[in-house]
């Protein structure tokens, strides 16, 4: 029994003298700037390993050498503990990986067709030209003969003044009213009344507004 309680003592010495070592080495790596956490598994393994092997080794009277294999195992198992803590503790300090860019917005493509009119030679575009002293009323294509403001296109043009316009390709009826500004208020001066044929062979049309042309 006696015997029994001085190897317990025994081990327990040297698991004291184990520790002061990994204490030791522990308190260098951490001046020398910090642990990894394999490393420090290593030195948990080895102190853990040490102790218990102290313990074990006194029950056969080698405290010592059980110190120093249990510290090695100890050490060997921390190391490879730590190894997969730092690969999990790595992957989760990674950042996360930037979300990639949305795609562009696609562009809206130009038109296949130009607004009507704005070709060079467009045979359907075109002007009214008042050369009278008139202001000039211009109705096209009204739905009403009688009616010339049926029309659903109209022109008002003052004197000496043109306006463009464009016409499809066919026949067109153009009615036209002139009217002289008197003290009495606007007198209708003349009517203008003609069918107009725009050729898809031309290079666009004009109707030039005369006096005479006007009864």
């Amino acid at each position: 029994m006696i015997h029994l309680t001085i190897l317990i003592q025994e081990g327990v010495k040297m698991k004291r003298i184990a520790l002061i070592g990994i204490a030791a080495l522990l308190f260098s790596a951490c001046a020398s700037g910090g642990l990894t956490t394999r490393e420090k598994g290593t030195l948990g393994g080895a102190a853990l390993g040490a102790g218990t092997g102290a313990i074990i080794g006194s029950a056969t009277g080698s405290a010592g050498t059980g110190a120093l294999i249990g510290g090695a195992i100890g050490a060997l198992t921390g190391a490879v503990v730590g190894d997969q803590l730092q690969a999990v503790q790595q992957q989760g300090e990674q950042p996360a990986a930037a979300a990639a860019p949305p795609p562009p917005a696609p562009q809206p493509q130009a038109a296949a067709v130009a607004v009507p009119g704005t070709y060079t030679g467009d045979p359907t575009r075109g002007e009214f030209v008042n050369a009278t002293q008139w202001r000039v009323s211009v109705f096209i294509d009204p739905s009403d003969p009688a009616r010339p403001e049926s029309a659903q296109y109209q022109y008002t043009l003052n004197s000496r003044q043109a306006a463009g316009a464009s016409l499809d390709i066919g026949q067109h009826r153009i009615v036209a009213q002139a009217y002289v500004d008197t003290q009495f208020g606007p007198r209708l001066a003349g009517k203008y009344d003609r069918t107009i044929k725009i050729d898809p062979r031309s290079s666009g049309w004009s109707i030039r507004f005369a006096e005479g042309d006007f009864q």
